[in-house]
């Protein structure tokens, strides 16, 4: 065989999300009850290939908030990060490759995720179990709406690569 046949590069199979799951907290975010968490469970298990992860929110200054995303396999990535200052409400979806964390940010628009950790973090990792999402508001004053959030996942080829492999050749 060859060595090439045996990488398994995970990237999406099909066109199609494999799963999509939304919730719609509508939970207020304020400091007085900050931080605000909400889960979605995924009974679903394949290993992701790409993920996206849609964040509608209300909040007249977003530069007040942090906004945290961990998977059941342990990874944690910060979306956003007191970002944005005095622009209101965060519309996005947080996408692997996409464009540098940066305003505008209520634009329904893909952007990768302000760190620690990048959306990429999420590939090659489980699916099933609860995803949490975390939401903190550190300045008193402004208050928020958690109006919706979203994952958006394709299941990459569902065997890992080899690890470790060396190959040789005698020509």
């Amino acid at each position: 065989g060859n060595v090439s046949e045996l990488i398994c590069k995970n990237v999406a199979l099909v066109d199609s999300t494999d799963i999509e799951v939304c919730r719609e907290p509508g939970v207020p975010i304020n400091q007085a009850v900050s931080p605000v968490s909400d889960f979605i469970l995924i009974t679903n298990d394949v290993l992701i290939g790409d993920i996206d992860v849609v964040v509608d929110l209300r909040h007249p200054f977003i530069g007040d908030l942090t906004i945290d995303l961990s998977s059941p396999t342990g990874v944690a990535v910060r979306l956003h990060d007191l970002l944005g200052g005095a622009e209101p409400d965060i519309n996005l979806v947080y996408s692997n490759g996409a464009i540098a964390n940066a305003p505008p940010y209520n634009c329904g628009c893909p952007m990768e995720a302000s760190g620690p950790g990048a959306m990429q973090d999420f590939v090659n990792t489980g699916t099933q179990g609860p995803w949490v999402m975390t939401i903190e508001d550190i300045f008193p004053g402004n208050i928020a709406t958690f109006d919706r959030w979203c994952l958006l996942i394709d299941a990459g080829c569902q065997t890992l690569p080899p690890q470790g492999l060396t190959a040789t050749t005698d020509g």
